[in-house]
């Protein structure tokens, strides 16, 4: 069981932004929750948004679900 959610947060974060900074047809990501404005809490989620190539953006859409598992359940 999960108790401290911030550092799991931190540390999923951490682990978002490395698989971004290695998919090429990923250009940029926006965190636009209260984390990116430094008001988030213990409960706070991840809101991020990617930034996709034009010529990526339609193979990325097929296939994005499969990209985010590799973060854990989608459920």
């Amino acid at each position: 069981m999960v108790r401290n959610y911030e550092q799991a947060r931190s540390r999923i974060k951490a682990r978002i932004l490395s698989a971004i900074e290695a998919d090429p047809r990923i250009v940029g990501c926006l965190d636009f929750g209260s984390t990116g404005h430094g008001k988030g809490d213990r409960w706070s989620d991840l809101d991020l948004a990617l930034i996709v190539q034009d010529e990526a953006l339609t193979s990325f859409e097929a296939e994005w679900q499969g990209w985010a598992a590799q973060f854990g359940d989608m459920q």
